[in-house]
C-alpha cells in the first residue's frame, strides 16, 4: 500500500518510492495494485478539481506570466512598511537613532541592491518584482543627501574603518542566509553561506571582524543585521546601535531608511533568542535530527526546556546576545496598575480562566507602538519551566497617551501536559504572573491562585 500520495518534483520520473520505474516493479510483483496507484492519484486530483485548479482555461500557468509586471504602489507600500514593522530595533545607545539632520553619513557591507539579503533560498526564496530590491545604499543616499560621504563594499577592513572615521556615523551591512538544502554551519556571520571563495565572495567571511574594526573607528556606527534566525553578534556591546531585518523582502532599503531616519518608530519584538555562543542550550546529538547517523531518532530530552526557558531555568545572563522578545522604540512606555481578576469556572482551552489588565502610558516624547507580553510561571509541584509566554497585544499610542490593556487567560493557558491522562490538566496551586516588554523585562508582577 502506498503510504503518501505525492512525491516532490525533481526526479525525473526515478523518485526513491514513487518514480515510474519503482512503481512498475511493484505491481509485478504484487506489492501494490493498479487500484491504489488510481485512489492515490485521486486523492490528488480531487484536492486540484475542489480549489478549481481543473476549471481554469489553458494558458493560465503560462511561464510568460512570470515576467508580467503585477505591483502596485500599494503592493509596494505594503512591502515597506511590512519590513519596517517587522524590523527589531535590539539596541540604540545615547538616542543616536533617528539619526540628525546634517549627520556625515558613511555606508559598508550589503547595502546594493545585488548583495542585500532579502528571502530565504529554495522553497523559501522570494524573487523581487519587476522593479526589483530597495537597494540601503541608495535609500540612505537620497535620505541623506549631502551628508551622504562614502560607500565601501567591506571588502577591504582598513579602508572601511577609515572611511568611517571620517564620517560622523558608520551604518554597516551585515548578513548571512539560509535555505532549502543550505543549512547554516555556525550562528556566526562568517559561516552561514558556504565555503568562503567558492559560494562566497571572501569579504563575506570576516563580517565580525568588520563590524569590530568600524567600531574601535567609529564610536557612532550602527549595525544592520539580515538573518533567517538566530545569530551571534560578539561585537554588540562595541556598537552604538543595532537593527536586525531577518528576511525583510524587496523594500529593505526604503524601510530600513524609514527607520534610520525617523519616519517609522520601530516596534517588532525577537521572536526567539539570539545567544553568547555556539550551542548555549547544550543540545546532545541525539537532540538533533540527522547528526547521530547511528540513531535516526531524536530525542526530546529537553522537553520544555527550549529557547528562552532553558535560558531562565538554568539563569544565563546575555553578554553579546538578546532575549527572547527584545525590541526598542523611539519612545518609553509606563507600566501601572495591574490586576489580575479570576472568573468563573473555566472549561479547558475555550474558556476564560483570568482576566490580566494594566494601564499603560506613552511617557516619551513622540507616538508609538509597545508590544505588552504576560508571562505564567506556574506553581512548583506542576513540574514545568520557569515561564511561560501566554499572551501579548500591540498598542499604539500617541505621546502622553494611555490605556486600558486586558490580556485574557484561558484555562488551558493554566494547563500542563498530563501523560497520564492524556489531556491538558489545569495545575492547582498559586501562579507568577508578570508583564513586561520581554522575557527579562517584567514591569509588574502578581499572583493567581487556581
Amino acid at each position: 500500500m502506498l503510504c503518501r500520495d505525492q512525491e516532490m518534483p525533481g526526479w525525473g520520473g526515478t523518485g526513491p518510492a514513487m518514480g515510474t520505474s519503482k512503481l512498475m516493479a511493484r505491481l509485478a510483483n504484487g506489492t501494490i495494485t493498479k487500484g491504489e496507484i488510481a485512489a492515490s492519484a485521486g486523492r490528488v486530483l480531487q484536492t486540484m478539481f475542489s480549489v478549481g485548479l481543473m476549471d481554469m482555461p489553458n494558458g493560465s500557468f503560462a511561464p510568460a506570466k512570470l515576467q508580467a509586471n503585477v505591483s502596485t504602489a500599494a503592493s509596494i507600500a505594503s512591502a515597506r512598511s511590512l519590513c519596517a514593522a517587522s524590523t527589531v530595533m535590539l539596541k540604540n545607545e545615547q538616542g543616536l537613532l533617528p539619526l540628525k539632520a546634517g549627520k556625515k553619513i558613511a555606508v559598508i557591507g550589503m547595502a546594493q541592491a545585488t548583495d542585500a539579503i532579502v528571502a530565504g533560498g529554495g522553497s523559501g526564496s522570494v524573487h523581487p518584482s519587476w522593479h526589483g530590491v530597495s537597494a540601503p545604499l541608495d535609500a540612505i543616499k537620497t535620505h541623506a543627501g549631502s551628508s551622504f560621504t562614502s560607500f565601501s563594499d567591506g571588502g577591504d577592513i582598513n579602508a572601511s574603518a577609515t572611511a568611517a572615521q571620517q564620517a560622523d556615523v558608520a551604518i554597516v551591512f551585515v548578513g548571512t542566509f539560509s535555505g532549502e538544502g543550505m543549512d547554516r554551519q555556525s550562528l556566526s556571520l562568517d559561516a552561514g553561506r558556504g565555503t568562503c571563495g567558492k559560494k562566497n565572495p571572501v569579504r563575506l567571511c570576516h563580517q565580525d571582524a568588520l563590524v569590530a574594526a568600524i567600531a574601535a573607528a567609529q564610536p557612532h556606527t550602527v549595525v544592520v543585521v539580515a538573518t533567517p534566525g538566530p545569530v551571534l553578534l560578539p561585537w554588540s556591546g562595541q556598537v552604538a546601535a543595532i537593527l536586525t531585518t531577518f528576511m525583510c523582502g524587496e523594500q529593505i532599503g526604503n524601510a530600513v531608511a524609514d527607520i534610520l531616519y525617523g519616519h517609522v518608530n520601530p516596534s517588532a519584538r525577537l521572536p526567539l533568542t539570539f545567544p553568547n555562543m555556539e550551542n548555549e542550550t547544550q543540545l546532545t546529538p541525539n537532540q538533533w535530527p540527522y547528526t547521530n547517523k547511528s540513531d535516526p531518532n531524536v530525542s526530546f530530552t529537553e522537553r520544555g526546556l527550549f529557547g528562552y526557558r532553558y535560558y531562565d531555568a538554568h539563569n544565563l545572563t546575555f553578554s553579546s546576545g538578546f532575549p527572547f522578545g527584545h525590541g526598542l522604540s523611539f519612545t518609553t512606555f509606563h507600566y501601572s496598575s495591574l490586576k489580575v481578576v479570576p472568573t468563573t469556572t473555566a472549561t479547558i482551552a475555550t474558556h476564560s480562566a483570568a482576566n490580566v489588565s494594566l494601564t499603560l502610558t506613552n511617557n516619551g516624547t513622540r507616538a508609538g507602538a509597545e508590544i505588552v507580553q504576560l508571562y505564567l510561571t506556574f506553581p512548583a509541584a506542576a513540574g514545568a519551566p520557569p515561564q511561560h509566554l501566554k499572551g501579548f497585544q500591540k498598542v499604539t499610542l500617541a505621546a502622553g497617551a494611555q490605556t486600558t490593556v486586558v490580556l485574557p487567560l484561558t484555562a488551558r493557558d493554566l494547563s500542563i501536559w498530563d501523560v497520564d491522562q492524556h489531556a491538558w490538566t489545569v495545575a492547582k496551586g498559586t501562579f507568577g504572573v508578570a508583564v513586561g516588554s520581554s522575557s527579562r523585562d517584567h514591569r509588574l508582577t502578581a499572583t493567581l491562585t487556581v
